[in-house]
């Protein structure tokens, strides 16, 4: 929740995060479950008590990766239309990275040469490269942390043909992007926020307390390579990790180190912002 500030910018009042897991299953059936619109409706209904709470104006639904791909996804719309009053706005990937290249770098000093943002979903990677505020380049690679998880890693621990095969789909996709990682890393969202409160050994998940926190690139790559061949009972004791997200970390952590390891940087910054 946020409120116009004197300077024509945006004050954050409040905020909630929340793991709805709307895309899983969608790469096995091509539509969102029940359980899942279900676990949505939860997370909007959350928002909407929330935004009521401080008298919010207008609520502004965005819809990415899960609701461009799946067949029901009207229906969804329709649901969240007809019970909430809450408009949803489905956007394309080139239109998801070039917004959250622009709520990456909210609160954080702008990198004054090249850089890239890097923003890991559940269905989806969006790639954005800028020049200070100036925005020069952004895609959306068919890969995300459900997605890669639910088409590879069949088994837990994870046998190595399969992080083979997890390696080579992300890089096969990076090759294939019309944007290469640069300069100076800014990463957000989910998987971006557990890989750098875990490789740090933060005790808490939390975005605003991790906002900024800058991390080794050797760390998190080691993370990700820990994680693929850890059992699903020891993810879900690493403190502050959501249970819910312990299974698709390992997909998101990868995606997130081989982007590190092209952009040449020793270290990465993690950001609060996004869509």
């Amino acid at each position: 929740m946020a409120e116009a500030g004197p300077d024509g910018g945006l004050r954050v009042v409040d905020e909630l995060s929340t793991f709805s897991r709307l895309a899983e299953g969608l790469e096995r059936t091509g539509a969102c479950s029940p359980d899942a619109i279900e676990r949505l409706m939860s997370c909007l209904r959350a928002v909407a008590r929330k935004a009521a709470a401080h008298g919010v104006e207008e609520i502004v639904g965005v819809g990415t990766s899960a609701l461009r791909r799946a067949t029901n996804a009207h229906e969804i719309l329709e649901r969240a239309r007809r019970e909430l009053g809450i408009e949803i706005t489905v956007v394309s990937g080139e239109r998801e990275a070039a917004l959250t290249f622009r709520g990456a770098l909210a609160g954080l000093p702008g990198p004054s040469g090249d850089f890239t943002v890097l923003d890991v979903g559940a269905g989806s990677t969006e790639l954005a490269c800028g020049r200070g505020a100036e925005l020069l380049a952004a895609a959306s690679l068919e890969l995300g942390s459900t997605r890669l998880f639910e088409r590879h890693l069949r088994t837990c621990p994870a046998r190595p043909s399969e992080i083979g095969a997890l390696i080579a789909d992300i890089d096969a996709a990076l090759d294939a992007s019309p944007v290469a990682p640069r300069g100076p890393l800014v990463a957000l969202a989910g998987s971006a926020c557990s890989a750098a409160a875990l490789a740090l050994g933060r005790p808490r998940h939390e975005p605003a307390e991790i906002h900024g926190l800058v991390v080794p690139t050797s760390a998190s790559t080691a993370l990700a390579c820990r994680l693929a061949f850890s059992s699903l009972a020891d993810r879900l004791v690493l403190p502050g990790l959501p249970p819910e997200r312990a299974p698709m970390l390992v997909a998101g952590t990868m995606i997130l180190a081989r982007v590190a390891a092209r952009s040449g940087v020793e270290s990465w910054q993690f950001s609060r912002g996004g869509v």
